[in-house]
């Protein structure tokens, strides 16, 4: 403690106050992607049908200047090669960016990082370029102290001369955690020997659809929806799909049994093995995938900041601030159907007969409260990829085609607050089915939110006083002053204008029990047509 400083026991705090502060909240864009090159065991390009840009977890580092985040986007190419079967390669690019930090402390950084579009261009049989958007939403809590520094005042009967002006609230504090890595096994079998099978492409998406406190984190339940696209001789590609349940406990640091919990995950890697079946035996399929699970613990941390301040022996110099403060209102997670059509003459689709395979993704577009409920907007892109006969002979191609939609779903969370509310919602894309109806392609997605909903509230707090203690107050104690409260006066501010103690004017005027717990507001001197201060020491 330096000299000079009122030790914070002497004002009624047994310690400093802390609040968390989100000092950044901002969304970051960027770009992961390059030049690549197949190898030469590698089937030609011939035809893209689709780039399916799946973000892994990324890694953070906060030093004193910046906290920096990077990670990694899995592109997998599928694509038709110079015979017209389909194929897949999965091309890696790095992203990275950072958010500068104008003040030292300690900092919780969070970045939720999600694609918005692919482009690509095709240079060569062999040559591709990809680009992918990509758009972080950032946020870096720092530790703030909010206890003001009282100096000049060093003795108790100083200390015992104060009186304080606190306000009761709640600040959100943040937290996140991650599973790590975990496997994942399934095993299906097959309606065909497999003897001539190959798998073309695995992967899928992981359904988080409950967390549990528990302490020092929180278990996460759901399923893995995996797929694989698998090939058998000539015929036309058909997908296998399996949901793998899972249960996986998440550590994070500095959760409790208040806290509340949102999570997704993400499928890392996924390998498929085809057991062909011996004899008249039908054959399998082995899924090995590995995931990852990202949770983030909300919690509430009461505070009472101190808004005013006065002492009853001296003029007090005052320095004030304005702080922003976060009071959680809640969170939510669900899974949630949204269907989609396009016409086939215009996705080039009159003559499909086969549907291989449909993928897509999700934005995030705004968040509203309607009807006392949160609703999540939001576009939805589906592709679809699709066996079209081209003539009477039979022979036949790969197409694909984009089928956008926009959706809108209404949420459990309730959210109550004041009006600057803000949302954050973390959306997947978990599984697609298509289908093939008379005239259009139709779609049905299931999606996955993660939402949290905090009010955002801005108040003025006392930084830090200081006596004037060459004019200290003089008391002749003979002396009672009649006042008469004009409109807008307080409790508070007639005992700090008369250098008085509340307590003590209250008991004077026999003002009711609340006086002292409402002597900032207005209606303190509800119903008051006059009060008596002594001029008493």
């Amino acid at each position: 403690m330096s000299e000079g400083i009122l030790d914070r026991e002497r004002i009624g705090t047994n310690e400093p106050g802390y609040i968390e502060r989100d000092v950044c909240g901002e969304v970051i864009t960027c770009e992961a992607g390059g030049e690549y090159v197949l190898a030469d065991y590698q089937p030609e390009i011939r035809k893209i049908l689709h780039v399916r840009a799946a973000v892994l977890p990324s890694g953070k580092y906060v030093s004193g200047t910046k906290a920096e985040f990077a990670g990694t986007v899995a592109h997998t190419v599928l694509y038709a090669d110079a015979e017209g079967k389909l194929c897949s390669v999965t091309l890696n690019a790095d992203y990275s960016f950072s958010c500068p930090l104008t003040e030292g402390g300690e900092y919780t950084a969070m970045a939720d990082t999600m694609a918005e579009g692919t482009t690509y261009r095709l240079g060569g049989p062999r040559k591709i370029s990809l680009r992918t958007r990509l758009r972080s939403l950032v946020h870096l809590y720092r530790r703030e102290c909010i206890t003001p520094e009282i100096r000049g005042m060093g003795s108790e009967a100083d200390a015992t001369s104060l009186e304080r002006l606190e306000e009761s609230a709640e600040s959100m504090t943040m937290a996140c955690g991650s599973s790590g890595e975990f496997p994942l096994t399934a095993t299906v079998r097959l309606d065909t020997p497999a003897t001539d099978a190959r798998a073309v492409w695995a992967g899928g998406n992981l359904l988080v659809s409950e967390c549990r406190p528990q302490a020092g984190g929180c278990l996460c339940r759901g399923e893995a929806w995996v797929r694989c696209l698998l090939s058998e001789g000539d015929g036309v590609p058909t997908s296998v799909r399996e949901r793998i349940p899972f249960e996986q406990f998440v550590a994070i640091e500095g959760a409790d049994e208040n806290s509340s919990f949102t999570a997704f995950g993400r499928l890392l890697s996924a390998d498929v093995t085809v057991i062909p079946g011996e004899g008249e035996d039908n054959g399998m399929l082995g899924f090995d995938v590995s995931a990852e699970i990202e949770a983030c613990a909300m919690g509430k941390k009461p505070c009472n900041p101190v808004r005013d301040l006065y002492s009853t022996a001296y003029d007090m110099s005052c320095r004030y601030r304005q702080v922003s403060l976060s009071r959680p209102l809640g969170n939510a997670m669900g899974n949630y159907t949204v269907s989609a059509s396009r016409p086939r003459n215009e996705c080039e689709a009159e003559n499909a007969t086969v549907i291989l395979d449909a993928d897509g993704r999700i934005e995030i577009g705004n968040v509203t409260v309607e009807h006392g409920r949160a609703t999540v907007s939001g576009k939805l892109y589906t592709t679809v990829i699709f066996f079209a006969n081209e003539g009477q002979d039979g022979a036949g191609t790969l197409l694909s085609a984009e089928i956008p939609t926009t959706f809108r779903v209404e949420t459990e969370l309730r959210p109550t607050g004041g009006e600057q509310l803000r949302f954050d919602c973390h959306g997947e894309l978990i599984g697609v089915r298509a289908r093939i109806e008379q005239n259009a392609i139709a779609v049905d997605a299931e999606i996955a939110l993660a939402l949290r909903a905090a009010e955002i509230k801005s108040m003025r707090i006392l930084e830090s006083a200081e006596p004037d203690k060459s004019a200290a107050v003089e008391h002749e104690g003979n002396r009672i002053f009649v006042v008469y409260p004009k409109e807008g006066e307080t409790l508070f501010s007639l005992a700090a204008r008369y250098h008085k103690s509340r307590a003590a004017i209250a008991a004077q005027n026999d003002l009711a029990e609340d006086a002292l717990a409402t002597s900032h507001l207005t209606h303190s001197l509800d119903g008051v047509h006059h009060l008596l201060i002594s001029d008493e020491g």
